[in-house]
């Protein structure tokens, strides 16, 4: 995943809203939902300079982060319960927070949630994104197919060149989904 920094100096709030519109307007890749754009800071504080050593995001950069991080629904401190729903999904047992892997990729070895990689590896990742293919090519309809094709797009055409952790808040999703029709 790549990171981008654009430092624009002396700008309004109503600016700021301009200037992240027209990105997204002229971007495809974030106006698809592949990427996003954050505004951390509207203010001329804690410039980037190219002098590197000088060059830290301050606690509340961070901090507007995560606020906005949160109101997408994407909490911070999810990736443990996230995974927890994954794995569940996947049908590991859950018994005083141990989970007794079923699938061979998963070691087969009892494992504590904070071990488990859905986030962050193909390995663990792709065996889910096919239980889901399967279960979409079998159960689903015709028009719930293409519904789940339109909206988890990510896991449907997948590719590596879309990065682990956007498929796995795809995952994520559908698997919320799935939980509350099933």
């Amino acid at each position: 995943m790549a990171r981008f920094i654009l430092d624009v100096a002396n700008i309004s709030e109503d600016t700021c809203n301009a200037v992240m519109n027209a990105i997204i307007g002229e971007v495809p890749i974030v106006a698809e939902g592949i990427s996003t754009l954050h505004c951390i800071d509207k203010t001329n504080n804690n410039q980037f300079y190219d002098d590197p050593n000088r060059n830290k995001l301050s606690q509340s950069q961070i901090d507007n982060y995560n606020l906005q991080l949160k109101q997408e629904g994407y909490p911070q401190n999810s990736t443990l319960e996230n995974n927890k729903l994954i794995a569940e999904f996947m049908g590991l047992s859950h018994s005083s927070g141990w989970l007794t892997p079923s699938e061979p990729y998963v070691s087969g070895q009892n494992m504590e949630v904070e071990d488990m990689k859905y986030h962050k590896s193909w390995d663990w990742l792709i065996p889910v994104m096919k239980k889901i293919d399967t279960y979409a090519n079998e159960e689903m309809s015709i028009a719930e197919y293409d519904d789940y094709r339109n909206k988890y797009i990510l896991i449907a055409e997948s590719s590596i060149y879309n990065g682990v952790s956007y498929i796995h808040k795809q995952v994520v999703e559908f698997i919320k989904d799935y939980n509350k029709n099933n």
